[in-house]
């Protein structure tokens, strides 16, 4: 599955009575070319099955700049692009995901929009499309009665007007004699406890790069980062329970046979069980060899004891994302870190840079005494706060914390000696330390931690 929301759904309609969902990818371009020389539409994953056979197409809307894939597929499946010109024997293409919440820039693609989260409005629309077509209602007709669900926009059933005062755009409204609601509000799931948890019914032949059970703890969340687009469109925060979470992991991982499972979310360690569901979860997987991994962390909300917590018996990485090394930039990007740590006290900002969150520090040294190999740190260049340069932040906030741990490093390794090249012994462990130089990674550019830093290096 290409995301978590993706076997979500999948799952729901195909344990529908009367519904069968199946997935369809976009080609890489040099295929699509041999597609159309070969006269070959696009097909169903599954059974082959030509796209355009089926009575619904569904497209997923994770970022704007995939919309153009979209009309590739819909070119490649023989369907025409413009909703106006499809005709009777026609799909219905309807879109959804976290992108369309502003839908007018692609709305002339699509009959319909799927605005909010889509468990309950996706089969909604899936049954009364059945209904309907079982009825002989004409294709026309069924798209207009799309808009009767909550959190449907089906864009032929509005205007735009420029007759009061607006944008040079102009401003959409229902168009006459057409019953559309005047706001289409995005759907919510309300009762998300509910939900089925275990949402990977596919197990890969290959080997992937999140080859793990994922299994959804919380969404939404309230922290209201100004650069994150999900925190705003998934709210409100609702979370399972310890009970659910604990029993979905052991059936997930006994029906799957993964060796590793991820509790994911937008922001992991702000379940308000988080502690409770880690220490239990390490108590039932141990002598299995099962790691538990959860998503990058926030600084404020991650200690020595949620460190220790996230290793199983296998120990892997951690990632923390403070989106940047300065002050300035944290908070033009309204992610609190400096209120957090002034609360945890004078006592132990004074052990650390004045810059550098409490725990930062001391969860990545310990984290490192109980096993752990590697560490990612997530920053953010080209946002907000741009006076500043940006790499010179991230040394000062990376350096404190890689110097302790290439020590500790050092410190474990010197143990283990090896006869050097003149028969003496020589600490590998300290050598490594010596020898090994911090990088970081800029938009996929890897740049030393002693590189020149440009005055304008945040773009």
């Amino acid at each position: 599955m290409p995301n978590q929301g993706i076997a979500i759904l999948y799952n729901i309609l195909n344990q529908a009575e009367g519904i069968s969902c199946e997935r369809g990818y976009v080609p890489w371009p040099d295929m699509g070319d041999a597609m159309r020389e070969a006269g070959i539409p696009l097909l169903s994953l599954e059974g082959a099955a030509p796209v355009a056979s089926f009575d619904i197409v569904g497209l997923h809307v994770p970022h704007e700049m995939a919309v153009t894939n979209f009309l590739e597929a819909l070119d490649l499946a023989g369907i025409p692009l413009l909703a106006a010109d499809r005709g009777e024997d026609d799909p219905i293409i309807i879109a959804g995901g976290p992108s369309v919440y502003n839908p007018e820039p692609y709305a002339a693609f699509f009959d319909a929009i799927l605005i909010g989260e889509g468990e309950e409005s996706l089969l909604e629309t899936c049954q009364l499309h059945r209904r309907l077509r079982d009825e002989g209602v004409p294709r026309a007709q069924i798209v207009e009665q799309l808009a009767s669900i909550a959190g449907n926009y089906v864009p032929s059933l509005y205007e735009v007007r420029h007759d009061e005062p607006c944008s040079p755009h102009g401003y959409t409204v229902p168009r006459e004699g057409k019953n559309a609601p005047t706001v289409v509000y995005k759907r919510v799931v309300e009762d998300f406890g509910a939900t089925n948890p275990l949402s990977q019914s596919c197990v890969p032949y290959a080997q992937l790069v999140h080859d793990r059970l994922s299994i959804e703890i919380l969404r939404g969340c309230a922290r209201g980062c100004r650069f994150c687009q999900a925190g705003m469109t998934y709210r409100p925060v609702r979370e399972r329970s310890a009970d659910q979470i604990v029993s979905s992991v052991i059936q997930g991982l006994e029906k799957t046979g993964y060796d590793e499972v991820s509790l994911t979310s937008l922001s992991t360690t702000d379940h308000s069980c988080i502690r409770d569901v880690l220490g239990r979860l390490n108590r039932r997987l141990e002598d299995t060899g099962i790691r538990v991994s959860i998503p990058s962390q926030r600084l404020d909300s991650f200690g020595v004891d949620m460190a220790e917590s996230v290793a199983g018996e296998k120990k892997g990485g951690l990632t923390f994302a403070p989106e940047a090394g300065s002050q300035l930039r944290i908070s033009a990007s309204q992610k609190p870190l400096e209120r957090d740590t002034q609360r945890r006290g004078p006592v132990l900002r004074k052990a650390l840079p004045p810059r550098m969150p409490s725990n930062f520090h001391i969860s990545h040294k310990n984290h490192w005494t109980t096993g752990k190999k590697m560490y990612r740190v997530l920053t953010s260049y080209g946002t907000t706060a741009r006076s500043s340069c940006g790499r010179q932040a991230t040394r000062a906030l990376v350096r404190p914390v890689y110097q302790p741990i290439q020590t500790v490093g050092a410190e474990k390794d010197r143990t283990r000696r090896h006869p050097g090249p003149d028969g003496s012994g020589r600490s590998v462990g300290a050598s490594r330390a010596r020898d090994q130089n911090l990088r970081i990674s800029h938009g996929g550019r890897r740049q030393s931690l002693s590189g020149h830093c440009p005055a304008r290096a945040d773009h």
